[in-house]
């Protein structure tokens, strides 16, 4: 499936002119699709939300993920993140815990806003077949605003088994 694309506008009068609403280009999305290698965590999606985008306090990214749960009793496990390095680590601002969720779809919404210089606050939250799931927020994220910054969505299984994450169908970000 191919990933959204949507042209940017610019906002603002004079110097004030440096932000963007629409969706982040298609190339600053990775959607891996694939499901975790067994116990270890294990990146499956990812934005790159260039320097500055989070340019003054209220500017927002959201990511939204949809993908399906395997038909089997092992638990699995989704979490966001928000790093300076597409790796796995900085700011977990979303962990689903273990679901022992069978051959059911999910919604994954995450949102970040800044309220302050190098200060984001992160919320997200998952629906499994349409029924209201976890919900996560951290109030103190302190990423560098000024550098590239990834939104990053892991996946891993408790148990090892390779197929608990049938597939990930579509992760784009957006600016609000």
């Amino acid at each position: 499936m191919a990933l959204l694309r949507w042209r940017k506008f610019m906002v603002g009068q004079g110097q004030a002119r440096a932000g963007v609403i629409g969706l982040s280009d298609q190339q600053f999305i990775s959607a891996v699709g694939a499901s975790p290698p067994g116990t270890v965590e294990a990146i499956i999606a990812s934005a790159k939300l260039n320097a500055r985008w989070f340019y003054k306090n209220g500017m927002c990214a959201r990511m939204f993920a949809i993908g399906a749960f395997a038909a089997t009793a092992n638990n699995k496990v989704l979490r966001l993140y928000l790093n300076s390095a597409l790796a796995i680590g900085g700011d977990k601002f979303f962990d689903s815990g273990n679901l022992a969720t069978n051959n059911k779809d999910w919604w994954l919404d995450g949102l970040i806003v800044r309220n302050g210089l190098k200060q984001q606050i992160g919320i997200a939250s998952i629906s499994i077949d349409g029924a209201s799931g976890v919900t996560n927020k951290k109030l103190n994220m302190t990423q560098d605003d000024t550098v590239d910054l990834f939104l990053i969505l892991t996946a891993l299984n408790v148990t090892a088994n390779t197929d608990s994450l049938t597939y990930l169908m579509n992760t784009y970000a957006e600016t609000l």
